[in-house]
């Protein structure tokens, strides 16, 4: 049930749709949807109802009948368990691909799926969407790429076959930690000290630490005297994208005297509005307060939120600790995978947190295949995600929850799914053309220069890695006691969180690769 495939055997199914597409059968995979005809990027392929299923519908009967192989998971804002969707028409025709052609939306408000085409596609090409990570699957999955000729390796030097979860398991104990995190209360807080994974420090705080100086740094703003003006102003600033991520911890307003003193950007603003004089360059804390004492310190030069900087003592659920670990092992996958088949076993897997949107994808190391140096894992998951971002329905921005899927680019494999409640559409507004907004990175070995700097444009919210490279890693392992890329002179801050508990092996590369 994977890959597209031509028509192989089996005599057409009557089915009455707007684009003429066909029902085949095949020895392999079953019945299964076909084009007959030339179909565009970004076809509009069938809008599915969806018959529902409660939770306790679904846990007493329906998972134990054939539907259970048919079903979407629903999740719905404010129930604590997922509904199961079962999508009538088409929807429920579509095979598995690890290089998925269509996209599904799923619009919690409607109860319906949208299933659009991510790239052309030709006569008699199967139609196939992902349905999630490969390793979790029930069947075997039958892939074209594995019946290729070593000679025909396609595009992509033959890693446009990879399936991530066929790596064999060479350690079958090497995961035992997601299920101990998954054991017991799943929202039960983990203490610090227990957590498999500790973050990394940037070396400005390492230095004010060390020094007990305040780091600041330069932003715009402006006078403004009358205080009507100041709800307006701060609209603006939201309209304007203009409410970004490292000026979270300050406040927007600072009161002298008689007038107020308005917050605006890191980088020159937009023109203003009304009759305000002309914004000037201010010199704020750069970095939260770590305690009480250092609040009010800030508080002098500018005020600063009063919430401490606790990205280290951050509360894990049990839970999200086991969200880790999946993301880590997916990312040990592809770098398995991509050993397997003569390349740099580097691995990077994207994706949001659980309870959002759905957007992932993975990237895969082809700088051998491709005979290019800068084709690293983490630039090719960006890249992924900037193809999903492209093939994106508008529709899509008003729907409740969203499932997308991407084919993959010459650097990136296919995105696997999970399910979950708004957060693409605010990201486009908060985040602007940002790709990683609100987005967190796993990725085995830690990111070289190059790559952490462009997750520093792209505005990830965090990066998780198991294996540190000193001399070469841009988290920490270059400067070799803290992460130099999310310091003094950049204007995006990101969580950098190192794996340190047992379970989890990468692949081994040679010292002093730009991971």
């Amino acid at each position: 049930m994977d890959a597209p495939t031509a028509f192989s055997s089996g005599a057409p199914m009557r089915h009455l749709n707007t684009l003429g597409l066909g029902i085949r059968t095949t020895p392999d995979k079953g019945r299964g949807v076909y084009a007959t005809s030339p179909l565009a990027r970004g076809t509009l392929i069938e809008v599915s109802p969806v018959l529902l299923f409660t939770p306790q519908e679904w846990e007493e009967h329906g998972r134990h009948t054939v539907l259970d192989h048919y079903t979407f998971i629903w999740r719905i804002p404010g129930q604590p368990k997922p509904s199961m969707a079962l999508a009538l028409g088409l929807g429920s025709m579509f095979n598995h691909s690890s290089r998925p052609n269509v996209s599904f939306n799923r619009n919690i408000a409607a109860q319906t799926i949208e299933y659009t085409t991510t790239r052309d596609i030709a006569p008699e090409e199967e139609l196939c969407i992902s349905y999630g990570d490969s390793a979790r699957l029930w069947f075997p999955v039958v892939d074209d790429a594995d019946r290729r000729s070593e000679s025909d390796q396609g595009e992509w030097g033959g890693l446009d076959g990879v399936e991530i979860g066929g790596v064999p398991d060479e350690e079958p104990d090497r995961f035992a930690e997601e299920t101990m995190w998954e054991v017991g209360n799943t929202d039960e807080i983990m203490p610090a000290p227990e957590l498999p994974f500790q973050r990394i420090k940037s070396l400005e705080e390492l230095e004010e630490e060390e020094t007990d100086a305040i780091k600041t740094m330069n932003v715009w703003v402006v006078d403004v005297d009358d205080p009507r003006m100041i709800s307006s102003m701060l609209r603006f600033l939201k309209e304007n994208a203009l409410d970004t991520p490292e000026l979270n911890h300050l406040r927007r307003v600072r009161k002298v005297n008689n007038h107020a003193i308005l917050l605006l950007s890191t980088g020159p603003p937009p023109p203003l509005p009304g009759s305000l004089p002309a914004p000037y360059l201010y010199a704020v804390p750069r970095l939260a307060a770590k305690d009480q004492d250092d609040l009010q310190r800030k508080n002098l030069v500018w005020p600063v939120e009063p919430i401490m900087r606790t990205q280290e003592e951050r509360r894990w659920t049990r839970a999200e600790v086991a969200w880790v670990v999946r993301g880590l092992k997916r990312a040990i996958s592809v770098a398995r995978e991509a050993g397997l088949r003569g390349e740099v076993p580097v691995g990077t897997y994207v994706c949001n947190a659980p309870g959002e949107e759905e957007i992932e994808a993975v990237g895969v190391d082809t700088r051998l295949s491709a005979n290019h140096p800068l084709r690293h894992s983490v630039m090719a998951a960006v890249r992924g995600i900037a193809d999903i971002r492209v093939v994106i329905s508008p529709s899509a921005s008003t729907s409740v929850s969203t499932r997308i899927s991407a084919e993959g680019s010459p650097a990136s494999s296919a995105p696997v799914s999970r399910s979950g409640t708004p957060s693409l559409t605010a990201s486009k507004k908060n985040g602007a053309d940002y790709l990683l907004t609100s987005l967190t990175l796993f990725t085995t070995h830690e990111p070289c220069i190059m790559c952490s700097m462009a997750l520093v444009h792209s505005r990830v919210k965090d990066v998780f890695y198991v294996q540190g490279m000193p001399g070469t890693g841009g988290c920490g392992g270059a400067e070799g006691r803290g992460c130099g890329v999310v310091g003094k002179g950049v204007n995006h801050r990101f969580g950098v969180w190192r794996w340190t508990g047992e379970g989890l092996r990468v692949p081994d590369v040679s010292p002093g690769t730009d991971a």
